[in-house]
């Protein structure tokens, strides 16, 4: 496969699919922050909906790029959450100077993305 033809038909229907989660993401984020403002959330149910929202948005990728992809859909499902999380990683290290507080999170957010992703991919 040449290098044109990868780009066109793999990383480029991965990348708008990250681009359309991290717009969702982003819009989401904003108004669960107003609503934690207005309400007081608890960090625990802060924590939760962050996670949920990362598993949401994830499952919407899986189901635009499942939508584009008619086979294997739940692979590029995965895939469309792994490079989320990867984007993810990357923000979250220039922004806190590193990866995640601890495994386990990291651990959490990988999941919450990727299993999104291919169970978007699954219904799609």
């Amino acid at each position: 496969m040449n290098n044109k033809a990868f780009l066109t038909r793999i990383l480029l229907p991965v990348l708008k699919t990250t681009l359309a989660v991290v717009i969702f993401t982003i819009t989401m984020l904003l108004l669960f922050a107003l609503l934690t403002y207005k309400f007081h959330f608890s960090d625990a149910i802060v924590h939760t909906g962050i996670l949920l929202l990362y598993f949401v948005g994830n499952f919407i990728g899986g189901l635009i790029i499942g939508k584009v992809k008619e086979e294997r859909k739940f692979l590029w499902g995965i895939l469309s959450g792994l490079s989320y999380f990867i984007l993810l990683s990357i923000l979250s290290f220039l922004m806190l100077h590193q990866f995640y507080i601890s495994p386990s999170s990291a651990l959490t957010a990988f999941f919450c993305c990727t299993a999104g992703g291919f169970f978007g991919g699954m219904f799609a």
